[in-house]
């Protein structure tokens, strides 16, 4: 079974929050119009994401050399394949608002 969510929101906030020992293949993309979205991903998680914003800021805790940074404090888009990108898709995107990718330890 694959899982699928495709979530949008004209106004607020947006955390997600992904446990590394699912097995399932899914997928999130998560369309803000306004407001911050969050990523808790833990380090040893395989999964690809994409994060991607218009009038905002993308700040990501993810120090791995094989996963692609912001060249810049002002990035406005990241794509990340960890540990070779497994099972999991997860696309964010705001038009106005700030992302943050952060690393949790399992």
């Amino acid at each position: 079974h694959n899982l699928d969510i495709d979530l949008a929101l004209q106004r607020g906030n947006l955390t997600i929050s992904y446990d590394w020992w699912e097995p399932r293949r899914f997928s999130i993309q998560a369309n803000l119009a306004q407001g911050n979205a969050w990523a808790f991903l833990p380090s040893d998680a395989a999964f690809h994401l994409t994060a991607e914003t218009t009038y905002g800021r993308i700040a990501n805790d993810f120090d791995n050399p094989a996963i692609a940074r912001p060249t810049s404090a002002a990035a406005t888009k990241i794509e990340m394949l960890a540990n070779g990108g497994g099972k999991a898709a997860i696309k964010m995107r705001t038009a106005d608002g700030d992302i943050k990718i952060m690393e949790e330890n399992p």
